[in-house]
């Protein structure tokens, strides 16, 4: 095993016993520390999709009776709700939608207002759910576009994501062909800075208008699909 994957299985072990308790049922719900902990094994698996599901099945193979280890399945992490899988896609995409806007909403209010931001657990949540959006279509392109833009200009989200997408282009291009659009010069954080407030509509007192979509993503969306054509 190399560096990088006993490092990775390290990271992994860390997190195992944390979850134990819940898929061994001494846990009727997901405690804070379980989300914690599963968020966490979702960020690695992103951030290590190469030999991920080698280590897992490695360290399954050496603890064949573990719960965790037995129960969880790594080509599924990558799945938003903490690891939920149901549902149409619309559905799905309707939930998402709904969380990663509140998630969004709570951010840009905490800032206007002087507060301290969100957990930074719920930030790598909004991570997951717009990077499995984009993956796998669910969403709409507006929606994909505006809350990845404004996740990495609010600092919700860093730039890893949208250059993890970027090595994945050619595969991306079916499902959300304005990757094409974020080549080097308009990936850097401050391109991405000056898009999320050309999309932005008008500010209301609430920052409601801040939080979603408008007509201003929906005709760069167009315009831009065309371009891609």
């Amino acid at each position: 095993m190399d560096t990088n994957s006993q490092k990775l299985q390290q990271e992994i072990a860390k997190l195992v016993p944390v979850l134990s308790p819940y898929y061994l049922a001494e846990q009727s719900d997901a405690t804070p520390a379980v989300k914690t902990a599963y968020n966490e094994l979702q960020r690695l698996c992103r951030q290590n999709r190469d030999n991920f599901t080698v280590v897992w099945d490695q360290m399954r193979a050496n603890e064949p009776d573990n719960v965790v280890l037995k129960n969880i399945d790594p080509t599924e992490l990558d799945l938003p709700q903490n690891g939920q899988k149901g549902g149409s896609q619309e559905r799905i995409g309707e939930e998402m939608r709904a969380d990663i806007e509140q998630k969004l909403r709570s951010v840009v209010q905490a800032k206007s207002m002087g507060n301290p931001l969100p957990e930074v657990d719920d930030h790598n949540f909004y991570e997951a759910q717009i990077e499995y959006a984009i993956r796998n279509g669910t969403m709409s392109v507006a929606d994909k576009v505006y809350y990845l833009v404004q996740g990495i200009a609010h600092r919700i989200i860093s730039l890893d994501v949208l250059n993890r997408l970027r090595h994945d282009r050619e595969k991306l291009l079916n499902v959300f062909p304005v990757i094409a659009y974020f080549d080097d010069t308009m990936s850097t954080q401050e391109a991405i800075e000056s898009l999320a407030a050309q999309l932005r509509e008008s500010s209301d007192a609430d920052h409601e208008n801040d939080c979603k979509p408008g007509m201003k993503t929906m005709l760069w969306v167009e315009r831009n699909l065309t371009s891609t054509k």
